[in-house]
């Protein structure tokens, strides 16, 4: 659900990596399980939802330096925050520090931002 909610929208929108790669062609936002993937919650925060679900977005510029790739990790951070809030979904977004992100051995400068989402288990079969 949330690759769709960052999906390219224009030419210049840094494409989705759903469920974690081996490598990456920069910009890019690459969608991991966080951990852990889901932590109980007992309804008081999230109404019926019994757990809040929790993916990592990795926002992974085409720089390795800071000086370089803040303004474009900047921009891509923008892009996630806009387009989570303006998803009906109640996503939370906690965004981490800057800094090197190694995918398949190579470095690049990004950063991690953590969604959280309530949810509930599926049925039982």
């Amino acid at each position: 659900m949330i690759a769709a909610v960052l999906a390219p929208a224009s030419s210049g929108d840094p494409d989705v990596i759903p469920y974690g790669a081996d490598a990456v062609a920069p910009p890019a936002l690459l969608l991991r399980w966080a951990d852990p993937w889901l932590e109980h919650d007992d309804g008081r925060t999230t109404g019926p939802c019994l757990y809040n679900g929790r993916l990592e977005i990795w926002a992974i510029t085409g720089r390795s330096e800071p000086e370089s790739g803040t303004l474009d990790l900047e921009t891509m951070i923008s892009g996630v925050l806009r387009r989570l809030a303006d998803d009906p979904y109640p996503w939370r977004l906690q965004v981490g520090q800057p800094g090197n992100i190694e995918v398949a051995g190579i470095t690049y400068f990004g950063c991690r931002a953590i969604a959280t989402a309530p949810t509930i288990p599926n049925p039982e079969a």
